[in-house]
């Protein structure tokens, strides 16, 4: 949320290394670094030096005219700060019953094969085209997008 509150000067920060923390799920270590005072986990890389190769060609990247902010939540005082962010375009998926502008509900716990999945991976699973709740050209395209697909 540190980083939707002004991105532009987040941005502007260089990353630094904080340390490298080995993941039992990737079976690989990966660069933990710093971004001011917000800390991120960079676990799609196994060295520094591609982590900050990538988050260097993707900041340039950005279309500061054309944003979409997607991000998850379980926690309902941080969806209500991600309500509040002055983004036009943006959607949080969250496990629970809202009707707030902006939030989305994944109703996944009353279906068996995903009862015990964590929240975090269904999300994940939207992207991967693995759990099909809503359809993500919808959601790009700026359409409340509220029925199941």
């Amino acid at each position: 949320m540190k980083i939707l509150s002004d991105p532009q000067r987040y941005l502007n920060y260089e990353l630094e290394l904080d340390k490298f923390v080995y993941s039992d799920l990737l079976k690989a270590e990966y660069p933990v670094c710093y971004l001011n005072d917000v800390r991120l986990q960079f676990n799609h890389d196994t060295s520094l030096e591609d982590a900050i190769e990538k988050w260097n060609r993707r900041r340039k990247k950005i279309n500061w005219d054309n944003l979409f902010i997607m991000m998850h939540t379980e926690n309902a005082n941080i969806a209500d700060q991600f309500v509040e962010l002055p983004y036009k375009n943006k959607v949080c998926f969250v496990p629970f019953e809202t009707s707030k502008e902006s939030l989305l509900t994944i109703h996944y716990k009353n279906m068996d094969e995903l009862k015990e999945v964590p929240f975090w991976k269904v999300v994940n699973g939207l992207a991967t085209g693995n759990y099909k709740f809503y359809d993500p050209l919808e959601l790009l395209l700026g359409n409340k997008n509220e029925k199941r697909i």
